[in-house]
């Protein structure tokens, strides 16, 4: 029983039945279901109120809540900012996707009651722009988003606020401000830096350092795609810009050319081939994310000190 009442129910199915529209609940408007009144589900329904509100309320008094002022008007530039945060992916985290990760942040905000920005229209989201998205499994401490939110807020208490609200291995570390017009950073990002850690190779040091040069040396490498149901035949040898091995840990430095980039596992499949290996448990990091302009490498915190 999560506490939702037989009589709202009931009232949601005629309602339904009568093609009523209802502004969503998350936005701030609660129409006293009924599930804030079991403590254990509680700190799923209260994020969605404003702390004024957070009580139990009855079908009657829940028509008096409004959606945030985000959400209902058209903020101007002045009352807005926009911020770049740098953050971290670790431990069971890894296992998240990227569409789990946007519902987690989002979620955060509203209960660390960070005056987030949402889209206008029929269906508004928070405004949140997330940079390329790491493959499910990996780690990261060099994951980017862009958030817009209310100019009121001070800015630097952001990761204060969010991070007592996230799962274990999300962690956000650096912010700064956006001040003047920027293009998103799935579009600009063009470099990425990984660590392979080689700990669970069953083959010898030496018999990957050949297979390593000869990685190196091929003028071409061509390996299956599925795209669309169909199996495309493509050369990711453009997109490797460097492989090297300190010890047991291999850095692999990757580029984006026109919106395409290789993927680590192609790599480690060529490099592995010969071995009885299984890509599925190496563990891969990703240390860095860059942005190449005018024959300059910068991080995309970085780069703003530049526009």
């Amino acid at each position: 029983d999560k506490g939702v009442t037989k009589k709202f129910l009931q009232k949601e199915r005629s309602e339904a039945f009568s093609e009523q529209t209802k502004i969503d609940c998350k936005s701030g408007h609660c129409y006293g279901c009924g599930i804030q009144r079991k403590e254990q589900f509680a700190e799923y329904a209260s994020c969605y109120l404003p702390p004024s509100v957070q009580e139990k309320t009855s079908e009657t008094e829940a028509d008096t809540f409004s959606r945030p002022e985000s959400v209902t008007k058209d903020i101007s530039e002045a009352e807005r900012i926009k911020i770049r945060i740098r953050y971290r992916k670790t431990e069971y985290a890894r296992y998240l996707s990227h569409l789990d990760l946007i519902r987690i942040f989002e979620r955060a905000a509203r209960q660390a009651h960070v005056p987030v920005l949402y889209s206008q229209g029929f269906n508004p989201h928070p405004k949140l722009s997330f940079g390329p998205p790491l493959s499910l499994g990996f780690t990261s401490e060099a994951e980017y988003f862009d958030m817009e939110v209310d100019a009121a807020f001070e800015a630097e208490k952001i990761p204060q606020a969010i991070n007592p609200f996230l799962p274990a291995g999300l962690h956000l570390e650096e912010i700064r401000v956006i001040e003047t017009k920027v293009k998103a950073l799935a579009a600009v990002i063009n470099a990425s830096e990984y660590e392979v850690d080689l700990d669970h190779i069953s083959g010898s040091i030496q018999q990957f350092d050949l297979a390593l040069n000869d990685l190196l040396r091929a003028e071409a490498i061509h390996v299956e795609r599925r795209v669309k149901g169909k199996y495309k035949r493509v050369d990711i040898r453009p997109f490797i810009e460097s492989i090297s091995r300190e010890q047991f840990k291999v850095k692999i430095k990757t580029r984006t050319i026109e919106s395409r980039t290789v993927r680590i596992s192609e790599i480690l499949q060529q490099l592995f081939q010969d071995h009885s290996f299984d890509n599925a448990f190496v563990p891969v990091h990703r240390r860095s994310q860059m942005i190449h302009r005018e024959g300059q490498e910068m991080t995309p915190l970085e780069i703003l000190q530049q526009v």
